[in-house]
């Protein structure tokens, strides 16, 4: 049974008040005075089972995920890169008009599309998902992690009647616009952005001035990922890299 809020610490061995069996003096000076003994035993087993315990992380032993020191450095330079990454995005939304009410084009098979932007989850744009597309993030239904742009066909004349009534052909979702990632980290340097298909803004409108509703911290749970925790620290160190040369540096 757990210790009631408010009651006072007691020790499993000695059963003294204010401290536990960890930290427990008599428990120590035992194991001081008698390093054969059982107690010395026990704890030298403890201690051993602790060294051979390695931070899931960074691979070192000595401290766990929760504690670990090479996690907390990689969060804040995360965090950090995040911010100036969601900085420029924001400009390059500004400078091109593009927000909810844009009207956007794409060609595919030499025909052109026109869709309005109906909604743009701001929360699910960050360096985790331009590095690598849903990289640690918990899948959503509709696949808004990496595709955080809703849509509306606007010209229904050129769809197919059958194809009408095809939500992902009238109401499609698609990721952050690829000339947006092409102004950040220059297009040579784009090949990674894996975005099929080329939109354009051909009717913009004009985005607030007000600080959009970015997560600074979003994207992140690639570093406590199951899948992706142990490879988080090289991916900190290659998305540095990959930054070096942009306009988040």
């Amino acid at each position: 049974m757990g210790r009631r809020k408010g009651s006072q610490t007691r020790c499993s061995h000695c059963y003294e008040y204010g401290h536990n069996k960890a930290g427990c003096p008599e428990l120590k000076k035992e194991i001081a005075n008698n390093p054969d003994g059982y107690y010395a035993r026990q704890a030298a087993r403890k201690k051993m089972r602790q060294k051979k315990r390695v931070c899931s992380y960074c691979s070192t032993s000595g401290h766990n995920l929760a504690t670990c020191p090479t996690k907390k450095s990689d969060a804040v330079a995360y965090s950090h890169m995040n911010w100036k990454y969601q900085n420029a995005m924001s400009a390059i939304f500004r400078k091109s008009g593009f927000g909810v009410g844009t009207i956007i084009m794409r060609k595919k098979y030499e025909q052109e599309q026109y869709f309005l932007v109906t909604a743009i989850d701001l929360k699910q744009i960050n360096l985790a998902n331009a590095y690598s597309r849903g990289l640690g993030n918990d899948e959503s239904p509709d696949g808004s992690q990496c595709a955080p742009v809703k849509l509306q066909r606007i010209d229904l004349n050129n769809v197919e009647p059958s194809d009408r009534g095809r939500d992902w052909i009238v109401n499609p979702i698609m990721p952050i616009p690829r000339f947006a990632h092409n102004e950040i980290f220059g297009a040579d340097n784009c090949t990674w952005d894996n975005s099929s298909l080329i939109y354009q803004v051909v009717a913009p409108i004009k985005v607030s001035s007000q600080k959009m509703d970015f997560d600074r911290t979003g994207g992140m749970a690639f570093m406590t990922h199951k899948d992706t925790k142990s490879v988080a620290h090289r991916t900190i160190n290659r998305i540095k890299k990959k930054i070096e040369n942009s306009e988040i540096r």
